[in-house]
């Protein structure tokens, strides 16, 4: 696990040859590491394909299959998701016997994933001019804030673009280049460092040797995605091993269940099912292998039923099982959810409800800063952008009584439009999340960046694509417990100072909230066309109703009116 977060994080060759080593030794004496050695490929598998890596990007992956669909049919299966899609539209064009995907295949297997990569780069390099040509365009779409991150780097250090071109020359023909956070000679398997070269090139005048550039992170997207699926196949053959082998562990029946969705392959999944319930019973724990299936497979009421039978017929697990109170949670509809997401400092007594979109990156930061402050360091906070946080799953009421609890909130539709500027405009989450083959390809039929009243206008369309981007924009009462009264204090984004100055009374230190993860273009209310206003305005009714106190729809229609003017 160490190796994998160095890996997301450094992306260095070095850390991939000491995966390679780590996962070769459980090779080289597999009956006594069989479940260690499938653990460490699915964990592998898992941060070369979540979208919260920067190894495989969904838009470009997606837009390869998007249009080698064109011209090959394929079925694709609920659950199903890209890369699994690519690998089967690589096979079904070259063929299975192809000699050079037979050569990566094998070295994958081997744990020799470096020369794997080296392969899959050789065999994509056709595809790029077949069916992603416009690669420049996309790229400048997909990574612009990475764009703006380098221009900005260059102005800082050289203090114009002219002196930076002049500065760089001699370091461009030694093959160096002198900005933190590009070093090709060290991440030569992450795309986001050819991008950002690619990006610097460009401002520097040295437009085709930035395209060349950003051809290899198309050519790396699309090796990595290669080998992503790889593992994934890898994955499976080790789990059914394990069954085969007298293995009846309920993690393994998971996760295999897990994969076989993942790859497109419901006739197999259902075996598993059928495996699992003949050595489980029809108890819980095959109704939930059945109900991650279903949930997957995006059959979410059946997986929601389910989830409900077990508690029904075993009320005595719902304490003991969080994970089944939370999933039941997220499918049921925003008014039934009971469950809060809370930060706790046991240090201060304090207890923070989190909502998105409402300064949470600011407050989480904060929290965890007090949390880890000793006594004698500055009373001033000096704000690091990025720390690591952990939010428990719980109820109000289970909350001991001396913490205190509060909540920041904000007026909903500008919270909209923040989520709006900062996930679709910025982050380009329609383009960057894990999404399946089906959603992407349904997302590509209404538009993956869109205007913000085709959104809105689309909203239930656009919710079912993209859990980030449902969990960014739900109903605040959703985050509260569907109540105000077990709260302490409720603050607003919009008056932040008096939890500063809150904290300052709880911890003893002198608390300045930073403002934080304000990325993106801002949207003014004035963009909202008035149909746009009336549905947000009725999807957002029952937090104006829960929050009366502090807004309105009166008082947002009058700033919108005044704003039209």
């Amino acid at each position: 696990r160490l190796l994998l977060v160095h890996y997301k994080s450094e992306d260095s060759l070095a850390i991939l040859t000491k995966i390679e080593t780590y996962i070769k030794s459980f090779l080289s004496n597999q009956e006594a590491f069989q479940e260690k050695l499938l653990e460490t490929i699915y964990s592998f598998c898992k941060t070369l394909v979540d979208r919260r890596n920067s190894f495989t990007t969904t838009g470009i992956t997606g837009i390869v299959v998007q249009r080698m669909l064109d011209d090959h049919s394929l079925e694709v299966f609920s659950g199903e998701i890209l890369v699994c899609t690519f690998r089967k539209l690589i096979i079904q064009k070259l063929g299975g016997d192809n000699l050079c995907l037979k050569q990566g295949d094998e070295l994958c297997t081997q744990a020799n994933f470096c020369a794997a990569i080296d392969i899959y780069l050789n065999l994509v390099d056709d595809l790029v001019e077949e069916f992603i040509p416009d690669y420049p365009e996309h790229i400048d779409i997909i990574f612009s804030e990475q764009e703006e991150e380098i221009k900005t780097k260059l102005l800082e250090k050289y203090g114009s673009l002219e002196l930076a071109k002049e500065a760089v020359e001699a370091d461009l023909i030694n093959g160096d280049f002198p900005l933190n956070g590009i070093d090709v000679k060290k991440s030569v398997y992450k795309q986001d460092v050819y991008i950002k070269f690619g990006h610097a090139l460009v401002k520097l005048g040295q437009k085709e040797a930035a395209f060349a550039n950003y051809r290899h992170a198309i050519k790396l997207n699309l090796a990595l995605a290669l080998l992503g699926a790889t593992l994934i196949e890898w994955s499976i053959s080790r789990c059914q091993q394990l069954i085969n082998s007298g293995c009846h562990k309920l993690g393994i029946y998971q996760q295999l269940s897990s994969l076989l969705v993942k790859q497109g392959l419901p006739k197999q999944t259902r075996e598993i099912a059928h495996q699992a319930r003949t050595h489980f019973g029809s108890e819980y724990h095959s109704q939930k292998i059945m109900t991650s299936i279903l949930e997957l497979q995006g059959n979410k009421q059946q997986a929601l039923e389910h989830y409900q039978q077990v508690l029904k017929a075993n009320p005595q697990t719902a304490d003991k099982n969080f994970g089944v109170l939370i999933a039941c949670e997220n499918l049921e509809k925003f008014e039934k959810q009971i469950m809060l997401g809370v930060m706790l400092s046991d240090k201060y007594k304090i207890a923070y409800a989190v909502i998105p979109k409402c300064a949470c990156t600011t407050v989480r930061t904060t929290m965890k800063w007090l949390e880890n402050v000793r006594k004698d360091e500055s009373k001033i906070i000096s704000m690091p952008k990025h720390q690591a946080y952990r939010v428990r799953r719980v109820k109000i009421e289970n909350l001991a009584a001396n913490y205190f609890k509060f909540v920041v909130v904000r007026e909903p539709i500008k919270r909209f439009l923040s989520a709006f500027s900062n996930k679709i405009l910025h982050a380009r989450i329609f383009e960057r999340s894990e999404l399946t083959t089906s959603q992407y390809l349904s997302i590509t039929n209404l538009g993956v960046n869109p205007e913000i009243n085709w959104l809105i206008h689309n909203l239930e369309l656009y919710l079912e694509m993209s859990t980030v981007w449902k969990d960014h924009i739900k109903p605040q009462y959703a985050f509260m417990g569907n109540q105000i009264k077990g709260f302490d204090r409720i603050f607003q984004v919009e008056r932040l100072w008096e939890l500063g100055e809150k904290l300052s009374e709880v911890t003893g230190f002198e608390v300045k909230l930073p403002r934080l993860n304000t990325r993106g273009r801002k949207i003014s209310l004035a963009e909202l066309s008035e149909k746009s206003m009336e549905k947000l305005i009725n999807f957002y009714a029952k937090d104006y109703e829960l929050l009366n106190e502090y807004y309105s729809p009166e008082k947002i229609w009058e700033e919108y009116k005044s704003l039209k003017g």
